[in-house]
């Protein structure tokens, strides 16, 4: 074979690529990808109850509504004014949320603190997994807070 006919053949291969292998085959294909999100747990406060026959106590749960179990943590209240008292208690490892399904008890965990102070007149504030133990997949949620100081 000659040159010239080497170039022919290369010419007529090229011409049955684009062909056969349409115009997008001369450029590099790219393939859709899907981010898969980490399974986390999500910690939040809720239920928070006063009580109007003891002005000391104080009830709140924790609750994971996370797709992923969480390790155990601590509850930290703090109450006062100015200066402020720390209370702590341990919550246990706490079952996910599954969306959509009945709620798991296990998922959540009740604690009741007795407060120093008339908590109608201090703030109070709960924060769930105060020492940040747990990776979250939102860790702004955490905190209840109420200010019923006297000013």
């Amino acid at each position: 074979m000659t040159k010239k006919h080497l170039l022919f053949v290369l010419v007529l291969l090229t011409g049955l690529g684009l062909i056969f292998g349409g115009f997008y085959s001369l450029y590099p294909q790219t393939r859709r990808t899907r981010v898969i999100r980490k399974v986390l747990p999500d910690l939040t406060v809720t239920n928070v109850k006063f009580f109007s026959q003891n002005v000391f106590k104080i009830e709140a749960t924790v609750f994971n509504k996370g797709a992923a179990d969480s390790k155990p943590c601590i509850l930290e209240l703090k109450v006062g004014c100015g200066s402020l008292k720390t209370l702590t208690a341990n919550i246990p490892a706490l079952k996910a949320t599954i969306p959509g399904a009945w709620p798991n008890v296990k998922s959540r965990h009740t604690v009741t603190f007795t407060s120093p102070f008339a908590l109608n007149t201090v703030m109070s504030v709960l924060t769930a997994d105060s020492t940040k133990v747990v990776t979250e997949r939102n860790e702004n949620n955490n905190t209840w807070r109420k200010d019923n100081c006297i000013k």
